[in-house]
């Protein structure tokens, strides 16, 4: 079931938390990245999901074509 999303203090960002369980290689390189970038864990898998995301933003939209020129064909 879907979290409700959270506030921040000011109120500005509204986020869900969510828990995430990596092979331990994965993990050893994302706190890699993080130490070598001067961020957190937390941000470089923030910014890996931001970046998956709009690359799979083009196939979504062909997904939501063809399924309503689906539809249009019933």
């Amino acid at each position: 079931m879907p979290q409700k999303p959270t506030t921040t203090p000011s109120g500005a960002t509204e986020s869900t938390r969510i828990t995430v369980t990596l092979p331990r290689e994965d993990y050893e390189q994302v706190c890699r990245i993080a130490q070598s970038k001067r961020v957190s864990a937390s941000w470089v898998v923030r910014d890996a999901v931001t970046e998956y995301l709009q690359l799979d933003i083009p196939l979504l939209g062909r997904v939501e074509s063809s399924t309503s020129s689906n539809s249009d064909q019933r």
